[in-house]
């Protein structure tokens, strides 16, 4: 068994920190915790004895056991960082105390070996591992250093590997700073079942400071595909830990636990739209043991479960093992033996539609504490797990993986950069995970327009964990390229500061246009500029409309008044615009027109270039499309962010009230009809206009050096 070494360890040093203790009381008190530690740590329940190590380790601060246990119990619950310092702080205190008993010294080495390679420092792992191994003589501890040092091995090999796998984060919106473990998809890709351990009002807080384990649901925009905000689904959560724990395939039951009696399996059914009461399963599936990580076959006949049961072909630690369902009950529990179980614990089990046995295990070759792997059954005999590899398996634990019908793997993770104490991931090959960027362009503003580009836009990927910093440019104009269906951060910061409330958080829907406007930040909150008169009057933008006389009779004057477009839309709304120019050309059918379209100076030249080529396009479309316009009499061309008509930049910053002119279309006539087409361009405000605007489809040169972005 697994903790036959470490109970060894207890015999030998715990006598000798109770004597310790001069008072009797006192010493009976720490007796008691004392027990409770190795009670604990013999049945693997970490938090419970790293609580009383840490009562211990204040009491007795230089007793190197007490410290060494803690830190392995540390270890056991996920905090490396936390067990390394214990760890090093025993490894200080046997050096200096000559014990006679090596025996703990060197199993201490042991555990900063197994925690270096499980914090990713293979190379420091094997120093350690290879520094103590001949020192020891006690069989069983070098059997363990080996398998060690055998781990760091396959650990280098499996990272040298990699797949083509692509990990990504669910995200802050579905992780939070808590703890979130095992996601459950259903089967139409519409529901996503997790557990979390964030704040419930009203709930209890467990020993580790935490509050407990509850069962959650979020929904998915079928537009944006994008999953919303988890809500505590309603009926099976309770004053104890409830967590998901699988869903048969037709979605009508619901498999949970709870750490009622160690452990227990329950079971809530579909009601209409409720979920009913959770009832615990039969005597055959719980036990006065620990009963955890659930999945239930594709026909609904076959129940895989963990347990750490005493049962006589038990292998140690957490075992699975499979139910079948006869007449509607479960059956007697079968180990699946010593292929798939090791003395150490293997948990969530996971059945694919395919026959593939998924499960976690800490006894198999891996990467570091729980790894992924999968074994077929052929006949009655299960063949030898295969480790999923990297980028799945990380030196940090990978468990509970679940296959969604649309293929992409869902599991369970506390690698370094997540939101939490462990977050939920979902993974695929990766031509099924890649997608294409969009852009989000957006501004930062200030009273003093020298520090714009001072500041600093910090964006964080939370489903990657990249983090990229963009510097504004002299206009506070900045781009974000984004990854459709990722998760992001956004952060503004000036002078090492960072701007209060202007921290963002998005999800890229995965039909998000190739532009989005983002949002101006203001770098100065609570500070009033000095304001900058901006009241319209009308300009004349084109001669015909002060030379009346110029119109003889018979021709036809078409204003541009309602052909703009939104920000990076080349949408066509209703515009009595393009009904006029329809009539014009229905009527006089020798008449040929180019259709000119525009962009404002946001975003790159060559983007505002097939902008507004689209824009021009899509007027072309409405007027052959639906209004009868021969499309031999239209040409379109796009112009881009040139020749704009109004100034796109005022005081220094981008003015949304001047630069909506530029998104605009224009029309040149390129042969007149029967009857002669006069076109006037719009009208803008004033202190807007451009004077260097050229009308009848003048293309400038180069780009204005006013609207450089």
């Amino acid at each position: 068994m697994k903790n036959r070494l470490l109970s060894l360890s207890f015999v030998l040093f715990t006598v000798a920190g109770v004597c310790s203790v001069e008072n009797a009381s006192a010493q009976e008190k720490e007796k008691d915790v004392v027990m409770e530690a190795e009670d604990a740590f013999a049945a693997s329940e970490w938090i419970i004895a790293a609580k009383n190590y840490k009562q211990l380790v204040s009491n007795n601060p230089d007793n190197a056991f007490y410290h060494s246990n803690l830190g392995y119990c540390y270890l056991q619950c996920g905090k490396k960082d936390m067990a390394l310092t214990e760890l090093k702080k025993a490894q200080s205190l046997y050096a200096s105390s000559n014990s006679k008993n090596k025996t703990a010294a060197y199993l201490n080495e042991y555990y900063i070996g197994t925690t270096l390679r499980q914090s990713d420092k293979i190379t420091e792992a094997l120093s350690v591992l290879n520094a103590v191994k001949p020192q020891v003589s006690d069989k069983e501890l070098l059997g363990k250093i080996d398998n060690e040092i055998k781990a760091c091995a396959f650990a280098n090999e499996l990272k040298s590997h990699p797949k083509d796998i692509k990990v990504l984060n669910l995200g802050r919106f579905v992780n939070s700073a808590a703890q979130e473990h095992t996601s459950i998809v259903s089967a139409d890709n519409s529901v996503l079942f997790l557990t979390s351990r964030k704040k419930v009002e009203g709930h209890q807080t467990m020993d580790d400071g935490g509050y407990d384990e509850n069962v959650y649901v979020c929904t998915k925009n079928p537009n944006t595909q994008t999953w919303a905000e988890p809500q505590l689904v309603e009926g099976i959560n309770s004053e104890y830990n409830v967590a998901v724990a699988c869903m048969s395939s037709d979605g009508k039951e619901l498999y949970l636990y709870n750490d009622d009696k160690n452990g227990t399996i329950l079971v809530s059914k579909k009601l209409g739209n409720r979920w009913g009461e959770p009832t615990a399963l039969n005597a055959f599936i719980n036990t006065d043991y620990r009963e955890t990580g659930v999945s239930i076959s594709k026909d609904g006949n076959k129940l895989y479960f963990a347990s750490n049961r005493d049962a006589a072909n038990a292998q140690g630690g957490l075992d699975l093992y499979v139910s079948d369902r006869v007449n509607g009950e479960w059956g007697p529990a079968v180990n699946l033996g010593p292929t798939v179980n090791t003395p150490m614990d293997e948990d969530g089990p996971f059945m694919s539609d395919d026959g593939t046995l998924y499960f976690s295990s800490k006894g198999h070759n891996g990467l570091g504490g729980y790894d992924i792997f999968k074994s077929n059954l052929t006949g009655v005999k299960w063949s030898t797990p295969e480790n999923l590899g990297s980028p799945i398996n990380t030196s940090a634990d990978e468990i509970f993986y679940f296959i969604a019908k649309d293929g992409k793997a869902y599991f369970t993770s506390d690698r370094p950069n997540g939101s939490g104490a462990s977050d939920l991931y979902v993974s695929g090959p990766s031509k099924l995970m890649e997608t294409s960027q969009t852009i989000y362009q957006g501004a930062v503003t200030h009273c003093d327009k020298s520090v714009l580009t001072k500041s600093i836009v910090r964006v964080h990927d939370n489903s990657t964990a990249e983090e990229t910093q963009i510097t504004p440019n002299n206009y506070g104009n900045f781009e974000i390229k984004a990854y459709k269906g990722h998760n992001y951060s956004v952060s503004f910061e000036l002078d090492g500061e960072i701007i209060s409330g202007a921290d963002t958080l998005f999800d890229v829907p995965l039909n998000a246009p190739a532009l989005v406007n983002y949002q101006t930040v203001k770098l100065d909150p609570g500070v009033v500029c000095p304001v900058v008169d901006t009241t319209p009057s009308v300009v004349v933008t084109d001669p015909i409309a002060k030379n009346v006389e110029d119109v003889k009779s018979g021709d036809v004057v078409i204003e541009l008044k309602d052909v703009k477009f939104e920000f990076a839309s080349s949408e066509i709304g209703v515009s009595n615009t393009l009904d006029e120019l329809a009539a014009y050309l229905n009527s006089n059918k020798k008449a040929k027109v180019k259709i000119l379209g525009y962009c404002d100076a946001v975003g790159s030249a060559a983007f505002n270039k097939e902008l507004s080529l689209k824009r021009a396009t899509s007027a072309k479309n409405y007027l052959v499309g639906k209004k009868g316009v021969k499309a031999s009499q239209l040409e379109v061309a796009g112009m881009g962010e040139e020749n704009p008509i109004t100034l796109n930049v005022l005081n220094g910053e981008f003015n949304e009230n001047a630069k909506q002119y530029n998104r605009r279309l224009e029309f040149e006539v390129i042969k007149q009809g029967e009857h002669k087409l006069i076109v006037k361009p719009l009208s803008v405000p004033s202190n807007f206009y451009n004077k260097n605007y050229k009308s009848s489809g003048y293309k400038a040169s180069k780009r204005n050096p006013e609207t450089e972005i």
